[in-house]
């Protein structure tokens, strides 16, 4: 399995990086899911500009709300990936749905939901294969968290 951490700051990349080297060299024989020794890649750009060559089915990670909304930023980028009409707001609307039908309309920040789709004409799947996003939410609802250097600052 590979994970692609994606962030257009160079900073934060960097930063990453470094966090991988470190965990490579402290525990790299737990860097596996299941039998496979898990590949960990860093891109600095967006989802736009992401080359991610795979015959393996992707999943993208969304760090969105409890309620599914994905009306900003990067969540807002995934909709519009994962739509096959072009608009983000179906997208929007599926993960809502998904979440209202799954979680009785609220998933709690931490916990993992894994919404699949069936969309073989979104540019999620003819791009990188990837038919699910991965929700976890990191706030309760959806709130500006303002302009930072970092997420650290």
């Amino acid at each position: 399995m590979r994970i692609v951490l994606l962030d257009a700051s160079a900073h934060i990349c960097r930063l990453w990086k470094a966090e991988v080297a470190r965990l490579k060299n402290e525990v790299a024989d737990a860097m596996r899911w299941g039998d496979d020794k898990l590949e960990v890649s860093i891109f600095n750009g967006d989802l736009e500009t992401l080359e991610l060559r795979t015959d393996k089915e992707t999943v993208f990670f969304s760090p969105g709300n409890s309620f599914g909304g994905m009306a900003g930023g990067y969540d807002r980028a995934l909709a519009h990936l994962f739509s096959d009409a072009g608009d983000w707001k179906t997208t929007d609307q599926y993960v809502k749905n998904w979440i209202l039908e799954n979680s009785h309309g609220y998933s709690a920040p931490g916990t993992a939901r894994l919404i699949r789709f069936s969309r073989p004409d979104s540019p999620a799947w003819r791009k990188y294969r990837a038919s699910a996003i991965l929700h976890v939410p990191t706030m309760r609802t959806p709130e500006f968290l303002g302009r930072r250097r970092t997420c650290l600052s």
